[in-house]
């Protein structure tokens, strides 16, 4: 380091740092003091009188400067030191600041990131709490609409009940009237049938005692070829009669068959509207 960095070193804008020390000779160092100056003040010869020559004082002083010298030296030397202590301590300040700056950026970035993990994971969050809404929402809904199904299924079950319910009644007041009407017209067809073979009967009757009359009476004044004519034709009419006796019957038969094939439906009816 040169003398005028020295001198630059005591500026008085770095004041502050030390500028004073220990020479070699244990003497603080002062800027001001000048080589050659002696390192003592001597008594002057007119102060002192002695009257010595100069030549005499010559020695000491070079001693004076040598030693002031030396002491500059080591000044200049310890304030050498001292500067590039100072400045190893800037650099490790400088590199301490720079290391600081990082780890700030560091931190800071690591904060961005995690505030950015946040935000991610909040969304995330959001959108899972969106998607469990629209689910939650989408179950009230499906549960509202298959209670609404199943009221709308019961109402119906039960409107199709009491149609079916008025429909049996309707239906059994109408099979009724049908049998009703049903039993009336079979009571006429047996009351007709009954009046018309009653008044068979009665004509063929009628018929038989009018050939029996008409036989004795032709008896008595015929023939015998009339006799014999006569016992043919009632022959014949006694055939006639046998045949619509028999003709009754199958009336009188299916009559009687119409009845029972009647009495069987009027219970197959009230069975069916007893169910």
């Amino acid at each position: 380091m040169s003398t005028g960095n020295t001198q630059a070193y005591y500026s008085p804008a770095s004041a502050h740092i030390h500028t004073r020390g220990p020479g070699a000779s244990g003497r603080p160092y002062s800027p001001g003091r000048r080589l050659g100056s002696p390192g003592r003040r001597t008594q002057s010869p007119n102060r002192t009188g002695s009257g010595a020559p100069a030549r005499q004082r010559s020695p000491k002083r070079i001693l004076d400067a040598k030693r002031e010298l030396q002491d500059v030296d080591e000044d200049l030397r310890l304030l050498q030191n001292r500067v590039q202590k100072l400045k190893l301590e800037e650099e490790k300040a400088r590199m301490k600041t720079e290391m600081a700056k990082r780890k700030a950026e560091e931190i800071q970035k690591a904060k961005e990131e995690h505030m950015r993990q946040q935000r991610i994971a909040q969304k995330k969050r959001e959108a899972a709490e969106e998607r469990q809404r629209k689910e939650r929402e989408r179950n009230y809904q499906l549960a509202l609409e298959r209670r609404k199904a199943i009221q709308q299924s019961r109402e119906r079950v039960a409107q199709e009940k009491r149609n079916s319910f008025r429909e049996g009644r309707a239906a059994a007041a109408k099979a009724s009237e049908t049998l009703a009407e049903t039993r009336r017209k079979e009571r006429e067809r047996a009351s007709q049938l009954k009046h018309m073979v009653k008044s068979q009967l009665e004509q063929a009757t009628e018929k038989r005692m009018q050939l029996t009359q008409q036989t004795e009476i032709m008896a008595a004044s015929l023939t015998e070829q009339t006799l014999s004519d006569l016992e043919q034709t009632r022959a014949r009419k006694e055939q006639e009669s046998k045949r619509l006796a028999m003709i009754e019957q199958e009336m009188l038969d299916r009559l009687q068959a119409v009845r029972d094939e009647q009495r069987n439906a009027y219970q197959d009816l009230e069975a069916a509207l007893n169910e």
